[in-house]
């Protein structure tokens, strides 16, 4: 099961939250299926769908319900959950895992992984409003297959954003950006799923800044060129601006044990070039 969120930079309209589905282990694929967020406006999609006991599926999305653009609504965006129980065909809003009424806080691009004990825990990634300051991931639980999740708490994990998995052994392992000095991939490993130690932090991957870049470009595909150049010569390792963008991992533990996370960074080239890399590791 996959997601994908399309912008258009003409219209700065919303085109529509997606899924695809297979039943051949991945070999062939549905054409892109729509998914009602109603009443949301738009649903950002970070990863795939979670099946439930009940064969449920469950997708996690972020968004706004007045407004059609990213920025500059004077709404903060919320993390909820659409249903569907027909196999993916017919969605349905289902549940919202954070959001904060007074629009200070962005919630945004949640993990999601179930406990031995049935319950659901969510990680997500934070922004202030206005500044965009981030701040450190929090987490919520619920103990109704999603439909309803506790109060937001804020953790010591600094990084966006968030994948997590149930290892073989019965631990958890969390997998995230870091960007900023000294950059890439970081994870940490939790016992029960519930009690995470910043403390315990390891690295994954270092780097992937850049050093230099060739030529000038925009620093977003959504800014009007002439009014956010970034200036070519040497990228500034503190305020990388465009480059700053790495990481997003995504991570599975294969049959012998050891953890595969892809993540993505930028090359070293002239012209640097985001690139796909992928680490492999035991526990």
């Amino acid at each position: 099961m996959g997601g994908l969120d399309l912008w258009s930079y003409k219209t700065q309209a919303w085109l529509g939250t997606y899924v695809i589905r297979s039943k051949d282990g991945g070999v062939t694929w549905t054409e892109p299926i729509p998914v009602n967020i109603r009443p949301m406006k738009h649903g950002g999609c970070r990863l795939g769908a979670w099946e439930l006991p009940d064969g449920g599926l469950i997708l996690a999305l972020y968004g706004r319900m007045r407004e059609y653009s990213e920025d500059g609504t004077g709404e903060t965006n919320r993390c909820f959950l659409v249903r569907s129980d027909d196999g993916g065909d017919n969605w349905d809003y289902y549940g919202t895992l954070a959001y904060d009424p007074n629009n200070i806080i962005d919630y945004e691009e949640a993990g999601i992984v179930r406990l031995d004990d049935g319950r659901l825990v969510s990680f997500m990634r934070t922004h202030l409003q206005p500044s965009q300051d981030t701040k450190s991931m929090i987490m919520v639980v619920s103990e109704d297959d999603g439909f309803t999740w506790s109060q937001p708490k804020w953790t010591r994990i600094w990084g966006y954003p968030p994948e997590l998995i149930r290892l073989q052994d019965g631990r958890y392992l969390l997998v995230y950006g870091y960007r900023r000095p000294s950059y890439g991939v970081r994870g940490i490993i939790s016992d029960n799923g519930i009690d995470w130690d910043v403390g315990n932090e390891f690295v994954i991957s270092e780097g992937g800044i850049p050093a230099t870049s060739q030529v000038a470009k925009p620093s977003s595909s959504r800014v009007v060129p002439v009014a956010g150049l970034y200036d070519e010569g040497a990228v500034n390792y503190f305020h990388p601006g465009l480059y700053q963008h790495i990481g997003y991992p995504t991570v599975t533990q294969a049959a012998d044990g050891t953890v595969v996370c892809s993540y993505h960074e930028w090359s070293q080239d002239e012209r640097p070039l985001q690139i796909l890399k992928c680490a492999r590791f035991e526990i």
